[in-house]
C-alpha cells in the first residue's frame, strides 16, 4: 500500500472519530438547550395581552432571563389541559377557569403551592364594528328583545370552553338560554375563533371577553355584563410537575407582571 493512500486513510479515520465524538458530546448538549426552554400553554383569551407582557419581563430582568428561552401556545384551556394530561410537554399553564386546573391538580400533574389567581377579566357584548344596530344597551332588560329577534349570537362552547360556561351561566340567570340555545348560535372551540366568526359578521352579536375587544376597531361593545351574572372570570397559573427552576422563575416574574397591572386599564391597553 503507498504511503499517500495510508495517509489518506489515517486522515479519513480521524474525520470520522470527529463525527462521531460530536455526536456524542456535542448533541447531548443542544438537547439540553432546546428541554431548558420554557413552553407556556396559555388560554387563547391572553394572546392579546401575554405577548407584550413578557418582552416587557424580558426588558426589565434581562439578568434573571438571560437564559430562559420560551415558547407559547395558545388555545381552550380544556384543550390544553387535556393536552397536558395526556403528556403533551409544557412548563406553565394558564387557564380562565378553575375548573381546569382544578383538573390538572387532581391528576397531581400540577402543584397546588404553584396555582395562583393572576387577573380577572370581565364579558361584554359586541357586534361587528360595520353594524349600527343595536345600539348600547342601558341595562340587562333590554337584551329580552333582543333574544326574541331573529338574530345569530357567536358563544363559546358551553360543553368545555371557559368562555361558553360563563355565556351559558349569564344567559340562564337572564331566563334567555332556551330562547338563544342552540338555534340561534355559532359555536367555536376557543375564544378566538368566537372573535373572529363575530368580526366576519357570521354572527350579528356576540359574547366575548374584555381582553379580546380591547383596541379592536373590528368589534364595537354595546353591553358589558355585571359580574353578578357569572361566575368571576380569574384566570390562574400553575407550573407543571417536575419543570425546571427557569419556569419557576418565569412563572413568578408573570405573576409579578400582572400583580403590578392588576385593576389598572394598563392590562388592557398597551
Amino acid at each position: 500500500m503507498s504511503f499517500i493512500k495510508i495517509v489518506w486513510i489515517k486522515r479519513y479515520l480521524f474525520s470520522c472519530l470527529l463525527w462521531i465524538l460530536a455526536l456524542i458530546f456535542v448533541q447531548p448538549q443542544c438537547a439540553k438547550k432546546l428541554s431548558e426552554d420554557v413552553i407556556l400553554f396559555a388560554a387563547s383569551s391572553t394572546s392579546s395581552i401575554l405577548p407584550k407582557l413578557l418582552k416587557g419581563i424580558q426588558l426589565r430582568h434581562k439578568g434573571e432571563l438571560q437564559s430562559i428561552h420560551y415558547r407559547l401556545s395558545f388555545g381552550a384551556s380544556s384543550t390544553l389541559a387535556r393536552q397536558i394530561s395526556e403528556g403533551a410537554r409544557a412548563d406553565i399553564f394558564i387557564s380562565a377557569h378553575s375548573n381546569w386546573m382544578d383538573f390538572l391538580v387532581h391528576k397531581k400533574l400540577i402543584s397546588e403551592d404553584s396555582r395562583k389567581n393572576l387577573f380577572r377579566n370581565s364579558l361584554l357584548l359586541a357586534t361587528p364594528a360595520s353594524l349600527k344596530y343595536p345600539l348600547p344597551l342601558e341595562d340587562s332588560s333590554q337584551l329580552e328583545q333582543l333574544a326574541k329577534e331573529e338574530r345569530y349570537w357567536c358563544i363559546g362552547d358551553p360543553k368545555h370552553l371557559p368562555l361558553g360556561i360563563y355565556s351559558q351561566e349569564i344567559l340562564l340567570r337572564l331566563k334567555l338560554w332556551k330562547e338563544i340555545y342552540p338555534k340561534k348560535t355559532v359555536i367555536s372551540v376557543d375564544s378566538l375563533r368566537n372573535q373572529y366568526k363575530l368580526q366576519r359578521g357570521e354572527c350579528s352579536i356576540g359574547i366575548v371577553y374584555k381582553s379580546n375587544v380591547s383596541n379592536n376597531p373590528k368589534l364595537r361593545v354595546i353591553y358589558e355584563f355585571p359580574k353578578n351574572l357569572h361566575t368571576s372570570v380569574v384566570y390562574q397559573i400553575g407550573i407543571v410537575q417536575n419543570s425546571s427552576s427557569s419556569a419557576y422563575t418565569l412563572g413568578k416574574l408573570l405573576e409579578k407582571e400582572f400583580l403590578d397591572r392588576v385593576g389598572s386599564e394598563l392590562l388592557w391597553n398597551f
